[in-house]
């Protein structure tokens, strides 16, 4: 399903979220260049830890910042669906992609086999980081 640039800001994420923790349909979800921002984020992260049939979601754009994260972390240690996570252009810097290494770590199995992390603020010693 594309949804991407349609406007949808942090309380139609919310919206969006009580969808995704019922859903048992939708496999692929592109939510790139929306304003979700931190809350909207949070509120899809919490729907993703419940949710068995989405295996890829863009997030591209959407000011995620560092909490937002922090709260895809929170899902990635117990979402073993997901495949594929897009998070680049969200103001991530290297704490919030270690914050994204540690979800994926934290989880045995983890299904996500790749991410999309461009045009984030990510330094050459936090990508060295995240890849170790």
């Amino acid at each position: 399903m594309n949804l991407s640039k349609n406007h949808i800001n942090k309380e139609g994420g919310k919206i969006l979220a009580e969808v995704l923790a019922k859903n048992n349909t939708i496999e692929s979800l592109d939510l790139s260049g929306h304003l979700l921002g931190v809350s909207g984020t949070k509120a899809i992260a919490i729907a993703l830890k419940t949710n068995t049939k989405l295996r890829n979601l863009s997030l591209y754009s959407n000011v995620v910042d560092v909490d937002g994260a922090w709260a895809l972390k929170e899902t990635l240690v117990v979402n073993d669906t997901l495949q594929f996570l897009d998070v680049g252009s969200n103001r991530l810097w290297d704490k919030g992609i270690m914050e994204i290494a540690e979800g994926i770590l934290g989880n045995k199995t983890c299904a996500l086999k790749g991410i999309g992390l461009r045009f984030n603020f990510i330094s050459e010693d936090g990508a060295d980081k995240f890849f170790s």
